[in-house]
């Protein structure tokens, strides 16, 4: 045998091993894939970790349709788990997977997933995606199966939306699919579809019926997801018909379920709803605490409502104990008027002393309130001065210390210029000494904004104006507008003020690095009950898309949306506008 052939040979060997190991992989990647969703969600930790491995096998292998399917997947795991911002990653890269390959069973099964997951958290693009869903299911004919599940979740929707005739004829038509194809995991989901809509119609029998219904489906299913919402439906049924210890209990059902399977909406609602029958009930400690793991599974701890709802329920506890020894007072005082009106008759004397006892009595309650409430803002005051303290000294450390340095590098740097300006070193002196004074600006300006314990856009106005006539005389090219139609001032903390200033300051300067442009106009414009700001350039633009690296754009976007408010950024051949819209409420 010649070397060349053997050399074939062995080289189509090693192919044809090759071939079998990559579909060995496959076959172990589908496989996992198949999870079921009982599975997922029972088990939502470990499909996690199982699934990213096998989400790295398929990109390994360049497996398209195992890699799409495990993101799908996996979008549905991070969300049970309440990870947003990993699930919309993953659902987003699974459709745009699905559209390439053209499955256009699993592309309309995955938009109608990922609408369904964004239901609590934007209403208008649940919809938009769900509609997707059912719009590529009914013209590319898709299978029953995921027909009927993409009608039952956008009938959730609806429900929610409280379009109650629409999200019946939706829940209807999914489960009629689901009886004609034996659907037995499907069924029970929309029997507990009917039996919350029952519910909310307040026809109890009925919804008591249906998920007595989806019991018997529950009762054969391995994990515990579905017998955990069946408990949750149970538990609101019973709380609707005034059955309150027997929607408590099921409420500790449900919880003691959800926790063992960490999902954490159902142990969220579960803590959520507790507190509220606790707190009608005045059991205010039980209340609290279970207000508390609220609060911890909640997915913003910071939230200033959930902080406001906390800070209420500690003074509603505490306000119990006090009315408690005032409501014993009040009875003592009550016997007692009994006692005396029983005695009128045997003479004034006793009934201008029981007067008398009542004024003095009420005269106490008062000066009580009056300290209490005396005494709260006391200690009120002496946060909001411990505070304003803080931020003078923190001003007053950063002007005396940095500031002064800053001055004396400036300072230095001009004297060294002067004296030698023929020294090629100097230019670059000069240079730094331009840079330092931008830095000490930039910290003034920081020194203003600490400094404020609150403003208005008219303070932000006179130093925008400052910024922009400094940039303008020292450059010929782009010229910088500035144009206000706010009337009324509108307030703005310290942290806003300087959020919206640094946008400002970032944009201008992408603007005239970038851009080309030889205008930039600022805008200032009310909006509702607040404001919009509007930067625009008639530069060149840029792709948003394919933008070059930097984190000058997220930075934008944080700043903005960590003030509370919207972030927009459009970009063409015509130039490029950005826009924070913002509440003052």
């Amino acid at each position: 045998m010649s070397p060349q052939r053997f050399a074939f040979i062995l080289f189509g060997l090693l192919l044809l091993a090759k071939l079998n190991v990559a579909q060995d992989l496959k076959s172990k990647i589908d496989s996992v894939n198949s999870l079921t969703y009982e599975y997922i969600v029972s088990n939502t930790r470990q499909s996690i970790k199982v699934l990213s491995e096998n989400l790295q096998q398929a990109r390994e292998i360049e497996y398209i349709e195992g890699e799409a399917k495990a993101l799908s997947n996996l979008g549905l795991a991070y969300y049970l788990r309440g990870n947003y911002e990993s699930s919309t990653e993953s659902y987003l890269s699974a459709i745009r997977l699905y559209e390439n390959i053209k499955d256009y069973n699993m592309l309309a099964e995955t938009y109608g997933e990922y609408g369904y997951q964004l239901k609590r958290r934007d209403m208008n693009k649940a919809l938009l995606n769900m509609r997707l869903g059912i719009s590529v299911a009914e013209k590319r004919n898709a299978e029953p199966i995921r027909k009927s599940k993409l009608y039952d979740n956008y009938g959730v929707l609806k429900e929610m939306k409280n379009e109650l005739d629409s999200a019946e004829y939706f829940y209807k038509k999914a489960l009629k699919i689901k009886n004609e194809t034996n659907d037995l995991v499907g069924i029970p989901y929309s029997l507990n579809k009917m039996a919350g809509l029952k519910i909310l119609r307040k026809n109890y029998s009925e919804s008591l019926r249906y998920l007595k219904l989806s019991d018997a489906y529950r009762k054969k299913e391995e994990g515990d997801f579905g017998r955990a919402e069946n408990q949750m439906l149970y538990a609101e049924l019973y709380l609707r018909k005034g059955e309150i210890d027997s929607a408590i209990s099921r409420y500790k059902s449900c919880l003691a379920l959800s926790q063992k399977l960490g999902y954490s909406f159902l142990i969220q609602e579960s803590y959520r709803n507790l507190a509220e029958i606790y707190k009608k009930k005045n059991e205010y400690y039980n209340a609290f605490s279970n207000f508390e793991n609220f609060v911890i599974y909640k997915d913003s701890i910071n939230n200033l409502e959930i902080n406001s709802t906390i800070a209420q329920l500690e003074i509603d506890y505490e306000t119990a104990n006090k009315n408690k020894t005032i409501a014993e007072n009040s009875l003592l005082i009550k016997q007692k008027n009994q006692t005396l009106y029983t005695l009128v008759a045997a003479g004034l004397f006793l009934v201008v002393a029981f007067v008398w006892f009542l004024r003095i009595q009420k005269l106490k309650n008062e000066k009580e309130k009056k300290e209490l409430e005396l005494n709260t803002l006391l200690t009120k005051t002496e946060m909001v001065k411990r505070l304003s303290e803080e931020k003078l000294r923190l001003s007053r450390e950063l002007h005396d210390n940095i500031g002064s340095q800053l001055t004396f590098v400036i300072s230095s740097l001009d004297n060294i210029t002067y004296q030698d300006k023929e020294n090629p070193i100097a230019e670059k002196l000069e240079k730094l000494s331009m840079f330092g004074r931008e830095t000490l600006g930039d910290l003034r300006n920081t020194i203003w904004a600490i400094k404020q314990e609150a403003g208005d856009t008219s303070q932000l106005i006179y130093r925008l104006n400052e910024l922009i006539i400094n940039l303008n005389a020292n450059m010929v090219s782009p010229k910088i507008f500035l144009l206000n139609t706010i009337e009324t001032p509108l307030r703005l903390t310290s942290s806003r003020l300087l959020n919206i200033y640094r946008i400002i300051q970032e944009a201008i300067q992408n603007a005239i690095k970038h851009s080309q442009a030889s205008e930039i106009k600022i805008e200032f414009n009310p909006l509702g009950k607040g404001f919009a700001m509007n930067i625009k350039d008639n530069g060149k633009g840029f792709d948003l898309e394919n933008a070059p690296g930097g984190n000058g754009l997220e930075n934008m976007k944080a700043r903005c949306e960590e003030s509370f408010g919207q972030f927009y950024i459009e970009s063409n051949s015509s130039g490029t506008e950005l826009k924070c819209l913002f509440d003052t409420n």
